[in-house]
């Protein structure tokens, strides 16, 4: 190739083209991955998450990103504290509304309730907007959990367990010395990757802390944005900032849940073509059939890691009863299956 370059073809000029716009990219993909990772550890550490940010113009949120990622933890928690209701306070509650507007599960049941909540909260009439959205998390995932078979009181146990969460032992926020040194030698897909598990943790952790049980005399527990303390009436903090806090976990949710779906659909897949490979594991109790398919070849071929856990049976046993009443749903009342009591 010309190494002139009043001699450069226009081949050439494209390549130089070409090779500028990769380099850009890959500079780009580096802070992305960096600005991501620092995201997931900062946000949370403040009390807060990253993700319903993401309408925020790109050079306000890495300025904002930058002032706070060293910072103390009281001090994230107070500046996030104020510039989050700030920010969603703008053109009318405009990024909130957005927000909410983006939201899809269960739309004709619940959209009302978020509409209402909404109203609520442009209105400072948090009493409204606050018990109105503590009640929908526990309704979206006892829905979730019966679309899979699962009795709906068993929501929490498959909803965690699935996504690979220990209740008992939460992950903890993590601090920039723990994770930026081990952060800045992995590739750059590595990063993102870790990026992504963080944040994933931390959408779990403030949907558990929504659930967590402690004791009403505890002035800090009473005040907390928790289910329990808000719908027995000892939750007296109705404020703007808390109001936000539970619109950001039910977005948060719609993420968690899209993971959930992800990978339930493809253990429902897995499932279907087991079935469909051998017809006969219908006739069979849904529990010995699924815990044949957890440490059998077929599943572990296909599915991976995802299924190689013995807690998983109880879920791929509601997939089964699912796949079975699809079954016997397209081949008539007159099929026989086995009892599902099992």
């Amino acid at each position: 190739m010309n190494e002139n370059p009043s001699e450069k073809t226009t081949l050439d000029r494209l390549f130089d083209s070409l090779r500028e716009v990769v380099e850009v990219a890959y500079l780009f993909g580096e802070n992305l991955a960096l600005v991501l990772v620092l995201s997931a550890i900062t946000f949370p550490r403040g009390g807060w998450s990253e993700v319903p940010l993401r309408g925020m113009d790109l050079v306000e949120y890495t300025r904002l990103l930058e002032r706070l990622w060293d910072k103390p933890t009281e001090e994230i928690e107070s500046e996030l504290d104020k510039v989050i209701p700030e920010y969603f306070r703008r053109d009318d509650h405009a990024p909130l509304s957005e927000m909410v507007g983006s939201w899809y599960l269960y739309v004709e049941d619940r959209r009302q309730v978020f509409e209402d909540a909404l109203w609520a909260h442009k209105q400072e009439r948090y009493t409204l907007s606050i018990p109105a959205l503590a009640a929908q998390v526990e309704g979206i995932l006892r829905e979730l959990a019966q679309k899979y078979g699962a009795p709906p009181e068993e929501w929490e146990t498959r909803f965690y367990r699935l996504l690979g969460y220990d209740r008992d032992q939460p992950p903890r926020a993590w601090t920039p010395e723990e994770v930026l040194p081990g952060f800045l030698d992995l590739p750059l897909a590595e990063r993102i990757n870790m990026a992504d598990e963080l944040r994933n943790h931390f959408t779990l952790v403030r949907i558990n802390a929504l659930y967590e049980k402690g004791d009403f005399t505890n002035p800090v527990f009473a005040s907390s944005v928790n289910r329990h303390a808000i719908l027995h009436g000892v939750f007296l903090n109705f404020g703007e900032a808390e109001s936000l806090k539970l619109f950001f976990v039910l977005d948060l949710l719609h993420e968690a849940v899209g993971t959930y779906e992800e990978l339930a659909q493809e253990i429902l897949g897995g499932v279907q073509r087991a079935v469909q490979d051998n017809p006969g594991l219908l006739r069979q109790k849904t529990k010995k059939v699924a815990k044949e398919l957890v440490e059998g070849e077929y599943l572990q071929k296909e599915l991976g890691k995802h299924l190689q856990k013995e807690k998983n049976i109880p879920f791929l046993t509601g997939v089964l009863k699912t796949v079975r009443a699809e079954a016997l749903q397209d081949s008539g009342p007159n099929t026989v299956y086995v009892s599902e009591k099992n």
